[in-house]
């Protein structure tokens, strides 16, 4: 979009390093818009991600000022709004006070009174109501619900050809993506039969910095016998309060392992620094079921882009892993390793063993914390 503003919030998303497999930059761009609108004393917006970054440019529907009314209406009608909608969305576009302005014929804005007649495109779309929703947001509490209805559908606007961004969730409370789900803030306890690994949970709310949620994190360690393993897991929600535990199992499915053969071992994985040269890599070790002539790849994903302007592409590289001589086969598995940088914030892992092949996707690398090592 035409703009210095854009590319600059591009370059700002780009440098937070958010984005991931199941979360691009599409999503990145309106978790901005959430966060800028709580950050400038707005409504609180609700966020869900899923949306499909764009592969090429869409057609350009921003509205020019030089533009008549109907060309606005029809602008905005092709992205789902009408005319009233399209007067608020305008509309939100300005502080509260401006409305009022507006109304007393006070305001300084150069679309509404500016000396090209042919330009006052805020006039021609505010008045083409006879003002009458410019009169309904006079009301804070009708600013501030029109505000965060339209940002929220602005923001969940997806092509035809695609679905919602809204994603299920597994309960109402929850919103699951691979093996980290995301709940409100409670204190979350872990049944022993239940818990199979390292869970790690985040509070639905993690992101919003100046909303009304603070994020916490557990983690659980439980001992699993490591030939019989289990194949699935839930969750123990006590708020200590006197009130029955929350059962939090997937609509009683629970969490299911789909596979433990093949796995990231954070215990014997690590950080390097090499004291020489200042450069910093992950040393990642998988463990794999199966004997020396199992094999092994990772397809590691890098949000730090090495591109210099938008868009910013996250940088993906295949790593063919090899036999890990550090670490002796132990209780049926073998070790394997390669090296990855230290930016890398999500795992494809693939095994094949015995003539089957498993895999575990979206293996989160900001879960875990290798042992660091200088050398």
């Amino acid at each position: 979009n035409v703009g210095e503003g854009m590319v600059q919030s591009l370059n700002d998303f780009s440098v937070a390093q958010t984005v991931a497999p199941m979360f691009g930059t599409a999503d990145t761009i309106a978790l901005g818009a959430v966060i800028a609108v709580q950050a400038c004393g707005g409504p609180f917006i609700p966020f869900r991600a899923g949306r499909v970054d764009a592969s090429e440019a869409g057609p350009p529907t921003v509205p020019q000022p030089q533009q008549d009314l109907a060309t606005h209406t029809e602008l905005f009608r092709q992205q789902g709004f009408n005319a009233t909608e399209m007067i608020a969305l305008v509309h939100v576009d300005i502080l509260l006070g401006d409305v009022s302005q507006y109304l007393q014929n006070t305001t300084e804005n150069v679309l509404v009174v500016g000396p090209n007649v042919t330009t006052r495109s805020d006039l021609r779309i505010f008045s083409s109501d006879g003002n009458e929703t410019m009169q309904s947001l006079l009301n804070p509490d009708t600013f501030t619900q029109t505000c965060g209805d339209l940002i929220e559908r602005m923001i969940n606007t997806v092509p035809n050809e695609y679905n919602s961004p809204v994603k299920a969730a597994p309960d109402d409370d929850c919103i699951g993506y691979e093996s980290e789900p995301k709940c409100h803030t409670n204190t979350v306890m872990g049944r022993q039969t239940g818990i199979v690994l390292p869970i790690h949970w985040m509070l639905r709310g993690i992101i919003w910095v100046s909303a009304q949620f603070t994020a916490k994190r557990y983690s659980f360690n439980a001992t699993i016998n490591g030939a019989t393993s289990i194949s699935k897991f839930w969750f123990e929600i006590n708020n200590n309060d006197g009130t029955d535990p929350i059962t939090v199992d997937n609509g009683g499915d629970g969490f299911v392992i789909e596979q433990d053969s093949v796995f990231i071992d954070n215990s014997r994985s690590e950080m390097i620094l090499l004291s020489t040269s200042f450069q910093e890599f992950n040393r990642l070790v998988v463990a794999v079921r199966g004997d020396a002539t199992s094999t092994a790849s990772i397809i590691a994903f890098d949000p730090k882009s090495t591109d210099t302007a938008p868009p910013f592409f996250p940088v993906i590289t295949t790593v063919n892993l090899v036999l890990d001589e550090t670490n002796p086969p132990d209780n049926g598995f073998i070790f394997l390793t390669g090296n990855v940088t230290t930016t890398t914030n999500f795992l494809n892992i693939s095994a094949t063993s015995d003539g089957k092949t498993y895999t575990q996707m979206n293996f989160d690398m900001r879960a875990v914390d290798f042992l660091f090592v200088e050398i």
